[in-house]
């Protein structure tokens, strides 16, 4: 079945551009990954993606984020773009930082819960063959616990906007650390809103530089960073604190008593 937000990864092997195996948890390590897949690498639309990919890889792992780019094809059609890469795109040819997958037989996409449903009773050569037609190019974002936090999926003649993906990577790492969510077209510094959730009381402990209520439903405060962490982990230090000594408190007068 298809692999849909907060499901859990699989974890299938694949041979890797350069020889060998490897799994999808062993090339993520403790990291989040971001897969991006399509049906081919001799494709005009994917060609020029996957050069995005290459010039935006920098700012994916500056974020300390892993990269893997899949399609249902060969390691021969791989090589044949990248050769290619040097007229279509200038320069040295592609040679990329991150894994790119030749799923040539459409297992690893199976496995993985890439293809679309129909595709869930394809074996072998049934598969190799028509592994391509159940994929419709996506983009996820995988958190380090392997769940996804984010997908999207693109017809195939529609090229993908991967600076629009950095904003969703940096609100999907975002949210995951703090209880806050990201406003339509938000950008990395730009204030957030609390989690419904909240308390007043829990809000107060989250965030240092406090929150404006606009409405008792919609709250705001600035981007959360590593100073909110700290501010969270000494009120909660506070507070465990304070029922250590209340406990001890009571068990002293009982005592005494």
């Amino acid at each position: 079945m298809p692999l849909l937000v907060d499901d859990f990864v699989e974890n299938p092997e694949y041979d890797r551009e350069n020889g060998g195996k490897s799994t999808l948890y062993d090339y993520m390590g403790n990291k989040w990954v971001i897969l991006v897949t399509h049906k081919s690498f001799l494709h005009p639309v994917f060609a020029t993606e996957l050069n995005a990919l290459f010039l935006s890889y920098p700012e994916i792992e500056k974020r300390g984020v892993k990269l893997m780019a899949i399609a249902t094809d060969t390691k021969e059609s791989l090589e044949i773009l990248k050769k290619d890469s040097v007229i279509l795109f200038g320069g040295e040819p592609l040679e990329f930082q991150f894994d790119v997958v030749a799923d040539a037989t459409g297992r690893f996409s199976k496995e993985l819960g890439l293809l679309r449903s129909e595709a869930d009773e394809l074996k072998g050569m049934q598969l190799k063959r028509r592994a391509s037609e159940f994929l419709t190019p996506s983009i996820l974002i995988v958190d380090k616990y392997r769940r996804v936090r984010w997908r999207a999926s693109y017809p195939e003649n529609v090229g993908r906007n991967f600076q629009e993906l950095i904003r969703c990577l940096d609100a999907a790492l975002l949210v995951a650390e703090h209880e806050v969510e990201c406003r339509s077209n938000w950008a990395k510094g730009e204030d957030v809103f609390v989690k419904s959730g909240v308390t007043p009381k829990q809000a107060a402990a989250m965030f240092s530089r406090g929150i404006i209520m606009v409405k008792p439903w919609l709250r705001l405060t600035p981007m959360p960073t590593e100073r909110d962490v700290a501010f969270r982990k000494q009120a909660e230090e506070r507070e465990r604190k304070a029922i250590q000594d209340a406990d001890k408190l009571s068990r002293e007068t009982e005592g005494g008593a």
